[in-house]
């Protein structure tokens, strides 16, 4: 077949009214298969019972405030900044105790670091954004607590608050002690020296322990979320449908999903005062996908709530439309001879 006839049938094909239905037919297949498949976004409620660990990332952020007797960072990744409730003019005087220097109001240790009150002070952890954050309770063989996980967000930073009647914090750094005075009127929140620990890598992510705990709360925000708990219930609202499952569920969100772990002394897990509620994109437990497999929506009811009907609609309707026009159209006559 020579280039001619070649090019011939190709204007052919392209003239002929069966070349719109011949593509979107196909196209239209493809699109139905594929919406009947796949599934929109779900909104879901997550509840749990004694929440062991939480981790938010992807746009994570979280703020914490607990009631502890000691905060310990021992990372060899990482830092921690710490603002201690002291006049300006003590900083000198801390920093001989731990064999560093003063500068501005601020001096720079090396872990192992150690915060430890004699009474419970309140540290509060300043409002952070960061790739992953993780909050877990510590086993007991480990030393008990909760323990803290900062990835790809910068330096955290605790402020201690001196509680009412507590007496002051002494500081560890190696073998190095400063003990801090408390003050019958302590500096403003967060406004005294700040003690920077600082890692041979600092930075990696970030990991530190609050132990002696009387209490805590935490919020904690991320477009992803897993949470660890004894037991775990899933239910998708679009119908109804509910699960329980022990192993960690992850949750991937369209928007930013939020959860506010509960700590009081005895209990030994977190608890949360509301269900998380999140637009689902997916959502995992070990290895399965429970937002479009075990717990399937109906596979037509998911189509129309896709707007594939309305997709494929538009792709039909304007084949039919140009065929239409197309086989509606006189062929044109030959042109008449000229007239003399």
């Amino acid at each position: 077949m020579n280039r001619e006839s070649v090019l011939g049938w190709l204007k052919r094909l392209l003239n002929s009214p069966l070349i719109i239905p011949v593509i979107a037919l196909p196209v239209a297949g493809v699109a139905l298969h594929h919406f009947a498949t796949t599934y929109p976004p779900d909104d879901v409620n997550l509840s749990a019972d004694n929440i062991s660990a939480v981790q938010v990332s992807t746009a994570a952020s979280a703020t914490i405030t607990v009631v502890a007797d000691h905060v310990r960072f021992a990372g060899a990744t990482g830092g921690l900044d710490l603002v201690v409730p002291l006049p300006a003019s003590l900083c000198p005087q801390v920093a001989s105790s731990v064999k560093t220097s003063c500068s501005g109001g601020e001096l720079t240790v090396s872990p192992p670091f150690s915060a430890d009150a004699t009474s419970s002070q309140e540290f509060v952890l300043v409002p952070l954004t960061a790739d992953r954050v993780r909050l877990a309770i510590q086993a007991a063989e480990n030393g008990g607590g909760v323990n803290v996980t900062v990835a790809g967000g910068g330096v955290a930073r605790l402020c201690v608050h001196q509680k009412v009647g507590a007496t002051g914090l002494t500081l560890h750094v190696g073998p190095s002690v400063a003990t801090l005075p408390a003050f019958a009127t302590p500096p403003a929140d967060c406004t005294g020296p700040v003690i920077h620990v600082r890692s041979p890598s600092p930075s990696g992510s970030s990991a530190f322990t609050f132990q002696g705990m009387k209490s805590a709360r935490a919020v904690l925000a991320g477009s992803q979320m897993t949470v660890e708990a004894d037991t775990l219930t899933l239910t998708l609202h679009s119908n109804s449908k509910r699960e329980t499952f022990t192993q960690p569920v992850d949750i991937r969100s369209e928007r930013q999903v939020q959860i506010t772990p509960l700590w009081k002394e005895p209990n030994p897990y977190f608890t949360s005062d509301t269900s998380l509620q999140a637009h689902a994109t997916s959502v995992q437990e070990g290895n399965a996908e429970w937002l479009n497999t075990e717990l399937t929506r109906d596979a037509w009811t998911s189509l129309i709530d896709s707007g594939a009907n309305t997709l494929v609609g538009v792709v039909v309707g304007a084949a039919i439309f140009v065929v239409a026009r197309k086989t509606g159209q006189q062929p044109s006559g030959q042109p008449e001879a000229g007239r003399r």
